[in-house]
């Protein structure tokens, strides 16, 4: 998934030079999408790195906190790859 690209590119995990990472994620793939085990720890980087400026979308499941977790990504790209 494109999506999970970009996530593992925000994790530190993902790079275009080196690809991914696979001391960081295991062999099976990344599942950003399917886990709250692989979510969680990105919904913590995020209010880690900027705080309380980014929103949960309504709704608890784990789709609708993937897609909020992607777009807010999206939007503050510049921010986190310039850090």
């Amino acid at each position: 998934m494109k999506d999970n690209k970009i996530i593992a590119e925000f994790m530190g995990v993902y790079s275009d030079e080196n690809g991914y990472d696979y001391s960081k994620i295991g062999n099976k793939g990344i599942n950003y999408h399917k886990s709250w085990d692989w979510l969680m720890p990105v919904m913590a980087k995020l209010v880690n790195d900027f705080g309380s400026g980014w929103q949960f979308e309504e709704g608890y499941d784990l789709n609708t906190r993937y897609n909020a977790v992607v777009k807010f990504i999206k939007q503050m790209e510049y921010k986190w790859k310039n850090k």
